[in-house]
């Protein structure tokens, strides 16, 4: 998308401006008004990129991949190849991806340092993050999503919730 802008900018600037044609002149105006209405949006991303909380909203989407393809990966392992329950396999591959989340999230994530108290709050806002994933992966199988695909869309649903409550609780200055 970004190329793209840039792309639409030079022809506006290089090609289409200095020509004196009739023809063009609606293009140009076209192109103008398009490249202007985008660079302003790009202008917003680049702002919000540079930002401290995009930062910690990227960082967070890298560690939360990496710690779902974890989950997903020894819950796949444990109920297709061992043979496990839907419940237990991802209360294995949560309690692994938990270990590892906590300590990405604190020295990557929010730059923080691990506390007692802050893994006391991390573990209760897990806690519950557990109980909502436990709830949606029942409620997506009971409505037909086979057990080997029931986690993708239980992620999609519980990741922004999960977002929140750990950036509130690594942030709190209280703990």
């Amino acid at each position: 998308m970004l190329g793209f802008l840039l792309l639409v900018y030079s022809i506006k600037t290089t090609i289409l401006l200095p020509q004196k044609k009739h023809k063009s002149r609606i293009l140009r105006k076209f192109v103008a008004q398009y490249a202007t209405r985008h660079m302003k949006i790009l202008s917003h991303i680049t702002h919000f990129c540079s930002s401290a909380r995009a930062g910690e909203l990227v960082r967070f989407g890298i560690v939360g991949t990496l710690a779902t393809l974890i989950q997903y990966g020894v819950y796949y392992l444990f109920n297709q190849l061992v043979g496990l329950g839907a419940n237990t396999s991802l209360t294995i591959g949560y309690v692994i991806s938990f270990i590892f989340n906590f300590f990405l999230s604190n020295y990557f994530t929010f730059k923080t340092r691990p506390t007692v108290k802050k893994g006391i709050g991390f573990g209760l806002s897990h806690l519950l993050n557990y109980l909502l994933q436990i709830a949606f992966i029942n409620l997506y199988m009971y409505m037909g999503i086979a057990e080997a695909w029931a986690p993708l869309p239980m992620f999609v649903t519980v990741v922004p919730i999960n977002f929140l409550l750990v950036r509130y609780v690594l942030n709190s200055p209280k703990l």
